[in-house]
């Protein structure tokens, strides 16, 4: 009859190979496939009913698709599980000094600041901060540096010796060779994570309320206590 054959089709299908199987396995979910296959026991010819052999093997088809379902389901919890767990081993990071990619630097309630910065040669160099409307608030002079990863403090005062109040600021490291030729500085973030926010799909990092993406972080450290 048509519908023994249709059903005998797809049965082969799920069965005929492991790519074939996933396909089907996609495409095919368990309820419909027990529909299918009690809508071919309902409609065989009573004259002619279906070899034992055959409802044997279809039987195993059937368990086979179950099996699939119950490995993708316990996969998907594993790994929501994963990543649940991924999530919140993140909250170890409280209290941790951190370096990031950037040119913020946040001044806290302490009257101090951190700031890093690679330089690619030796060079005279001087770390310039600004407000947030991009005006000077005061250049520090680090002097003659050797090339590699080095760190500034600022104590929170403007050029004039006034005390600037606690917030972020940006600032950038001018360096300069022994011929006066401008050399490269990559600049830094630094500070201690003191607040975590779980709301979005990554966790923000905060240095006071300088946000910090995850991924921009490049070295995690034991704070200096």
């Amino acid at each position: 009859m048509t519908t023994t054959s249709t059903i005998s089709g797809v049965t082969n299908y799920v069965s005929s190979a492991d790519a074939t199987t996933s396909s089907a396995y996609s495409s095919l979910d368990m309820d419909s496939f027990l529909t299918l296959f009690l809508a071919q026991l309902q409609n065989q010819d009573p004259l002619n009913p279906m070899d034992a052999t055959d409802l044997s093997s279809q039987l195993a088809q059937y368990s086979n698709v179950e099996q699939l379902y119950n490995v993708n389901d316990n996969l998907e919890t594993l790994i929501d599980s994963q990543d649940s767990s991924n999530t919140y081993q993140v909250l170890d990071m409280i209290g941790k000094e951190v370096e990031a990619d950037g040119d913020s630097i946040y001044l806290g309630s302490s009257g101090t600041a951190s700031g890093g910065f690679t330089i690619e040669s030796d060079a005279d160099c001087a770390a310039v901060i600004y407000d947030e409307s991009g005006n000077v608030v005061k250049t520090i002079d680090l002097g003659g540096i050797e090339a590699g990863n080095h760190t500034f403090e600022w104590d929170g005062t403007a050029q004039d010796g006034d005390e600037m109040s606690a917030g972020t600021y940006t600032f950038e490291v001018v360096a300069e060779d022994a011929a006066g030729s401008t050399v490269t500085a990559e600049t830094k973030i630094q500070g201690i994570i003191d607040k975590i926010s779980m709301d979005g799909d990554e966790p923000v990092l905060y240095i006071g309320d300088l946000a910090l993406s995850l991924s921009y972080i490049t070295e995690i450290t034991l704070a200096e206590g």
